[in-house]
């Protein structure tokens, strides 16, 4: 199984969502923040983080993808390989995806969707 790209993501939530990557900080130029046209609320954001933010390393970067998860199943999605307690968000209600070969398209899709109805008004 390949690595998903930031690529994959930037591309499948603007052809499904009609939603345009946004970056919003001159000090992390990478980060892409996706959000609702009608409210602004964030769905989705793309980060370049150390690993040691994860415990999954001492030593260099990994990109994430931060989501709205559905409250009741946070704790039961956290595997702390694939899917962490989110970084630099509310813990009890976004997760952190890591963009490795452990998860699927169809997996990343799915919390994509999760985390867009979940932000809607």
């Amino acid at each position: 199984m390949d690595i998903i790209s930031r690529q994959y993501i930037i591309e499948f939530i603007k052809k499904k969502y009609n939603v345009n990557d946004e970056y919003l900080w001159i000090k992390y130029p990478t980060y892409a923040v996706f959000r609702h046209k009608d409210n602004k609320k964030w769905f989705a954001i793309i980060m370049n983080i150390p690993k040691s933010k994860l415990n999954i390393g001492a030593n260099g970067f990994v990109d994430v993808l931060n989501v709205k998860c559905d409250p009741f199943v946070v704790d039961l999605v956290k595997d702390y390989k694939k899917i962490f307690p989110a970084y630099h968000m509310n813990k009890s209600k976004w997760i952190s995806i890591v963009l490795n070969n452990d998860i699927t398209e169809k997996e990343l899709n799915d919390f994509i969707e999760i985390s867009y109805n979940l932000t809607k008004k």
